[in-house]
């Protein structure tokens, strides 16, 4: 078979479909009555569907003039005089029955009406002369607008806004009641546009509502030039308008208007450095330069010791205080230290990774003011992350998950976003929760971010997403098609460093399925090893340098190099600094006592052996103190201890607990790994059938996992089996 461009067939096609639109044309104005005509283009100003209550209220009020009765050059028929009002719905009942007759609308649920195809919506609309369809149109946004109760507006705002928008030019600029009330919709349309991500819609709508505001506006609508500004600013920062940003913000922060109005600007500004520019000491010293005009001070230097400072003073106000009855505490109500608070919360969140001793300050001094002064909607981060600092730092996993708990009920009580929660999905409750339930959570937060215009920590949290989808053990395949996705929103979000941090896992990700040259090595389609660890050198992103070690390690463990994984274990020992709180601290030390206890057999090692001990007693606090995720871990742990002393009953003991653990919280790449490392150890005893049972299993695992180079790696090496 051979496709063929025929051009003349498809211009024929062209001048079809042209002939039908002239057509359709021709039947609505000669073969429709006038009344009929005029009910089709009330319609297709309305657009999508509409119902005939709607379209007689406005058929009434074209009726109070001459020039607005008339659609077409005509004056509307009887049916709009000033008659009965059932008389005008009946009358207008027949005209829509008449076109259901004709094809040209169809009824939904006897109610709603709709054309039948675009092109009777188009042909019924170029009825209307053009010298009159912008008034027309504006003069139904009108009727509309009198019509709907707020719940109905706030559902057809688009309708409407977008209705009298075509018609902005006839209405006076010296008629203030009507632009205020115009300017104020259009804000109403574009905040509701940029909960759907529509951005581009959202920009059009705040730049017309600008526009209707007066010279005198900053004196005169103070509230509603913030608002508009404010909206316009945020709605650049999402579409990447630098310049414009720039203009809006400017515009607030130079006006003479108290601090507390200048807030949100500030937030929007720390937010382009932070995410957009990358330069995060821009970004701290705008928010720190806002907080001190509020008379709030933290240092830029000795940051540790006001730290240890702010913390005893942080422990002596929640002396004798039960955290989970604080969600319980009276509200603050101080507007004042609600504006301090909200930029301290940003601050938090935005220095969380690259200062986070500045981060845990800040923090504290929020604890201490929701303790002193009443919580709010920003108290939801203070606990949240101190939650995590009780977690990662301390060690403290039940207090920890306990302010997590707070700060989650915090949030509900205030109707607030995700974005309060995450350092909470992050970096605590993977502590005590299955991992797959908190990675499930990032997911939904993403689309709940994205549609408020929180794109940063929404990508942030698409990120988190696929790590710990990997580490949870999805589908290889499945978790590769999301990296794609996160990647290419990252990149058209010109978030550099985030990507270089989802670099190394996807690269990991196509290595195990079989997509590279050498599987132990993360070189190949989407980055190169060594390149990426020279930017993390010269960048000093120790973060990013902690991400690759760690995947470097998994691979190396994975495809047999001991030396070089015992030659990483130095290397990722950061990575409980650099990654404080994350889930890649316990998923890291699977990989580093497994290496060590490896290591430790092969040399008869008790360097090895005592690190490996080590390690199993970090593993085995976490289980105590509630972390489900480890626990199929400390189970190959203590199975590989019991091999290094010859204890072969516990060795099975133990390794059939860590598989039927690991099967039971979803961890198919763990369960085929332990069923490889029993294997092993049982053909290192002479259990021969039973070793070929478990690498077996293990090859299926790997397989199911879509491993297919790791599951190739071990029927390869034991193929005579």
């Amino acid at each position: 078979l051979m496709w063929k461009w025929d051009e003349d067939e498809v211009q024929s096609d062209m001048y079809v479909t042209e002939n039908v639109a002239e057509m359709m044309i021709f039947k609505l104005k000669n073969t429709l009555s006038p009344d009929v005509r005029n009910i089709l283009q009330i319609g297709a100003c309305l657009g999508g569907q509409f119902d005939p209550s709607t379209l007689s209220f406005i058929a009434e009020r074209l009726q109070a003039t001459k020039n607005e009765a008339s659609l077409t050059g005509q004056e509307l028929s009887s049916m709009h005089d000033s008659s009965t009002c059932g008389k005008q719905r009946i009358s207008v009942i027949q005209c829509l029955n008449h076109c259901l007759g004709q094809g040209l609308l169809e009824c939904h649920d006897g109610l709603n009406y709709q054309f039948t195809h675009d092109q009777v919506s188009t042909a019924a609309f170029s009825l209307i002369p053009q010298e009159k369809r912008d008034y027309l149109q504006l003069r139904i946004g009108q009727a509309l607008l009198e019509k709907l109760s707020d719940i109905e507006l706030e559902k057809k705002i688009f309708i409407v806004v977008d209705l009298l928008n075509r018609g902005v030019s006839f209405i006076s600029r010296d008629n203030d009641k009507e632009c205020k009330l115009l300017a104020t919709l259009n804000l109403k349309a574009s905040r509701k546009a940029m909960r759907s991500s529509a951005f581009t819609s959202a920009e059009s709508y705040i730049k017309i509502g600008i526009s209707l505001l007066g010279p005198e506006h900053w004196s005169c609508q103070t509230a509603l030039s913030l608002e508009m500004f404010d909206t316009a600013a945020k709605i650049a920062l999402c579409n990447r308008n630098w310049n414009d940003m720039k203009y809006y913000l400017n515009e607030i922060i130079c006006q003479n208007l108290p601090t507390e109005n200048k807030v949100s600007a500030y937030i929007v500004k720390m937010n382009y450095f932070f995410y957009h520019q990358h330069f995060p000491q821009e970004g701290r010293d705008i928010a720190l330069d806002a907080l001190s005009k509020f008379g709030v001070i933290f240092p830029k230097k000795h940051i540790k010791c006001a730290l240890i400072k702010e913390l005893i003073k942080t422990k002596f106000f929640l002396r004798g205080k039960c955290i989970s009855k604080i969600r319980d505490h009276f509200v603050m109500e101080d507007e004042r230290k609600m504006c301090i608070m909200q930029l301290m919360e940003s601050l938090v969140i935005y220095t969380n990774s690259t200062n986070p001793t500045l981060s845990f300050l800040v923090n504290l001094k929020m604890v201490q003011w929701s303790v002193c002064h009443g919580i709010s909607r920003y108290s939801a981060v203070a606990f949240s992350v101190y939650g995590l600092f009780l977690c990662g730092i301390m060690g403290n996993i039940a207090e920890g998950y306990e302010c997590a708990k707070v700060a989650k009920a915090i949030v509900e009580e205030f109707n607030g976003i995700p974005e309060s929660v995450f350092g909470c999905n992050a970096y605590i409750n993977h502590w005590v929760e299955p991992i797959h339930i908190v990675e499930k959570r990032f997911r939904q937060d993403y689309d709940v971010l994205m549609r408020t215009g929180n794109i940063s920590v929404a990508l942030a949290s698409r990120r988190i997403s696929n790590q710990m989808s990997l580490s949870s053990g999805r589908p290889l395949a499945s978790i590769e098609a999301d990296i794609a996705i996160t990647s290419r929103e990252l990149e058209e979000h010109n978030n550099e460093r985030l990507r270089n941090l989802l670099l190394p896992m996807w690269q990991f990700v196509l290595n195990l399925m079989g997509q590279s040259n050498d599987p132990q090595i993360l070189t190949g389609k989407v980055m190169q090893q060594d390149d990426l660890l020279r930017k993390s050198e010269e960048n000093k992103d120790y973060l990013l340098k902690s991400t690759i070690n760690f995947h470097q390690i998994w691979a190396a463990f994975y495809f047999g190099d001991l030396e070089y994984a015992g030659a990483l274990v130095k290397d990722i020992q950061n990575i409980q600094s650099t990654n404080v709180g994350s889930f890649l601290v316990w998923r890291c030390a699977l990989f580093d006592g497994l290496t060590a206890f490896a290591l430790a057999r092969k040399h008869q090692s008790y360097k090895w052996k005592k690190h490996a001990a080590k390690v199993t007693s970090k593993v085995r606090r976490w289980v105590e103190k509630g972390n489900v995720n480890c626990k199929h871990i400390l189970f190959m742990f203590e199975g590989e201890m019991a091999a290094l002393k010859g204890k072969n009953e516990t060795v099975r003991e133990k390794y059939s607990a860590a598989i039927s653990t690991a099967a039971r919280f979803g961890f198919i790449h763990d369960r085929a790994l332990a069923n490889e490392l029993f294997g092993i150890h049982m053909l290192e005893i002479g259990e021969t059938y039973f070793a070929a049972h478990c690498l077996k299993s293990a090859c299926e695992l790997y397989s199911r996992w879509g491993a297919t180079a790791k599951e190739k790696h071990l029927s390869d090496k034991y193929k005579w089996f």
